[in-house]
């Protein structure tokens, strides 16, 4: 007994949690909100939910009457049923319109406000379908409160399986009221909100039949979305559901025309150099206030740059890159959803070569020749014209074209040169031009070009010589500085007068050799005469002693010793003696009357001793010298 009440109660408590638990699956089981006009075809069978009960048919119900709720037949069977969630989306009460098609079976309509509870059929009864309908169609009209969600039940009378069609009308059409900015640009691009009621989701949003964009479900009665462009004038915006329900506001949008606006343009510098910075100034001004957006700066066809508008309508626009032309340049206003788009009339702005210098420099002044010298010159623009010129530049040396050579990226263009002759020497840098830049000239550049300094060294085979040798002089001459040999002539002068030229062999040597220096002490000099390259220099003096060896005395009586040489062919006269005494010793006496001054006379390689007082005549120097000679050396002994 103890286990039988145990089972007992253990069964129940189960059959309870069952009941709760189809309780819970019916209520469950109301559909999803239900788009309205409904057309639905569906059946009823073993798998469809189950309704504790069912309501005892009566009359069909009628919009605007009341009917008393019907009573519950059977409570405690259970009826397939199928439910259909919907809503009134009117702002005021609407008749709906139910009507049940039923092809197989027996079934019946009910509909509820809000939701349908399936184990109380009479909680928030609204109206129903009256008689079962049965191989036929019923239909039945229910009053909806003002945006209020309804529910419309189908359930069958019977176990039998059934097959029916729901058709709800009247649910409320959307209603649009209002376009908030109702006004904007024809170029669209305005939010607007639009405000009404029985907005689904997935609205569609058109403005004279272009659908808009950015279209966003706030609640059932707000949408915003924004304008697609349009024609200028008032525009019918629509608001269409998902259900295909549409609400449409004749006018409720207008577009308006852009302003009208007018576009100069000025140039601040016309006509420029190139390189000169120039700025353009575009001005845009409307009757309807001052427009924004911006302008493009463009040269025949190109775009040279975009420039917003300031709070003034102003914009500007600065190049230092034109080319030299004439430019036709044009201000073109993009326009806004407020201004119309416009252009400037044509400025022709006028870019001129722009001017230049020419600058020269030698890098050696003074050079000597066979130096190299290098010539640059520097090409620059004069301001207000900028960059650096290209191009090349003509060097002409003494008026003659010495070469053309390429300006460097610094403007530089530079002429080596190492064949400059002596003198002076006009060097003159001409920059030819170019499509950019006006071609100029440099002043003149005197290049001063000095022969190379030489010394010139003088040595003799001795320095002492006897009467009749052969004296070898030889002439060195050599660059001061660097390397090179001269070449040329060398004359030796003694004591002035010239005795001789020889010329310089491959090492800078000239070699001349004399044998008739007569007696006493010379001074000679070797001079270089200078060639194309080498400058004239002078030795100093040598000095030469000449005198008569022992050699040349025969006797002391005053005779011409034979080594002596007769006198030349210049002399006047024969050799006179002296005095009665020259004859020997025993003359010496005599001598002292002989009052004769000899002096030493050059003349041209022969010498003689002439009487400058006493007796006249000519007397041989030779002999005059051996006998003064020998009698200084008799003395000696």
């Amino acid at each position: 007994m103890g286990n039988r009440a145990l089972r007992t109660r253990w069964l129940c408590v189960a059959l309870v949690l069952l009941g709760v638990l189809s309780v819970l699956l019916h209520a469950n089981s109301a559909a999803a909100q239900q788009r309205c006009p409904l057309n639905s075809a569906s059946t009823l069978g073993a798998a469809s939910p189950l309704q504790t009960g069912r309501l005892k048919n009566g009359a069909a119900s009628v919009c605007g009457v009341s009917k008393v709720v019907p009573v519950v037949v059977t409570p405690a069977a259970t009826f397939a049923y199928a439910s259909y969630a919907l809503q009134n989306r009117s702002t005021s009460a609407a008749c709906v319109t139910v009507t049940l098609d039923v092809t197989a079976g027996s079934a019946q309509s009910t509909a509820y406000l809000g939701a349908f509870t399936p184990a109380s059929p009479k909680t928030g009864y609204l109206a129903d379908s009256g008689p079962a309908a049965s191989g036929g169609a019923v239909s039945y009209g229910v009053t909806i409160p003002a945006l209020a969600n309804f529910t419309v039940t189908v359930n069958a009378t019977s176990a039998a399986n059934v097959s029916y069609t729901l058709n709800v009308g009247g649910c409320g059409a959307v209603v649009l009221t209002s376009v908030t900015p109702n006004a904007g640009p024809t170029a669209g691009g305005t939010t607007v909100t639009l405000a009404g009621s029985g907005f689904l989701a997935g609205p569609q949003v058109t403005f004279g039949g272009v659908p808009a964009t950015k279209i966003v479900l706030v609640d059932q009665a707000t949408i915003t979305a924004t304008t697609p462009a349009g024609a200028a004038g008032p525009a019918t915006v629509a608001v269409t559901n998902a259900d295909t329900t549409t609400s449409a506001l004749i006018a409720g949008y207008t577009y308006n025309a852009p302003a009208a606006t007018t576009v100069t343009l000025t140039s601040g510098k016309n006509p420029s150099v190139f390189g000169q910075t120039v700025t353009f100034t575009a001005k845009v001004t409307s009757g309807a206030g001052t427009p924004t957006g911006t302008v493009a700066f463009v040269d025949n066809a190109t775009v040279l740059g975009s420039v917003a508008l300031n709070a003034s309508g102003t914009a500007t626009f600065t190049t230092a890159t034109l080319a030299v032309m004439t430019h036709p340049m044009t201000a073109q206003y993009a326009g806004t959803p407020l201004f119309a788009a416009g252009k400037s009339s044509t400025v022709n702005q006028i870019v001129n070569t722009g001017a230049t210098t020419t600058k020269l420099a030698s890098s050696l002044d003074p050079s000597n020749v066979g130096d190299l010298v290098t010539f640059a010159a520097t090409v620059a623009a004069v301001s207000p014209a900028t960059g650096t010129p290209a191009g090349s530049v003509m060097f002409t040396i003494d008026g003659a074209l010495a070469s053309t050579v390429a300006l460097d990226a610094a403007g530089v263009a530079k002429l080596q040169a190492n064949d400059l002759v002596s003198g002076n020497h006009d060097v003159v840098a001409s920059y030819v031009g170019s499509g950019s830049y006006s071609g100029s000239a440099s002043a003149t550049v005197v290049q001063s070009v000095s022969l190379l300094p030489t010394t010139t060294s003088l040595t003799s085979s001795n320095v002492t010589s006897i009467l009749g040798s052969a004296v070898m002089f030889t002439a060195t001459v050599a660059p001061t500085t660097g390397s090179g040999t001269p070449t040329g002539n060398v004359m030796f002068t003694d004591d002035g007068a010239q005795v001789g030229v020889a010329m310089l062999d491959a090492k800078g040597v000239a070699k001349l050799g004399l044998d008739a220096l007569l007696l006493g002490t010379h001074s000679l000099v070797a001079t270089y005469d200078a060639d194309p390259a080498y400058a004239t220099s002078k030795s100093t003096a040598l000095s030469i002693t000449v005198s008569v060896g022992d050699a040349g005395i025969a006797n002391e009586a005053g005779a011409t010793p034979a080594d002596s040489g007769a006198p030349t062919t210049q002399d006047s006269g024969a050799i006179t003696p002296g005095g009665a005494g020259s004859a020997g010793d025993a003359g010496d006496a005599g001598d002292a009357g002989d009052d004769f001054t000899y002096v030493y006379e050059s003349t041209g390689g022969g010498c003689r001793c002439k009487s400058a007082s006493g007796p006249t005549g000519d007397v041989g120097g030779i002999a005059l010298a051996l006998v003064a000679l020998s009698r200084v050396r008799r003395k000696r002994r």
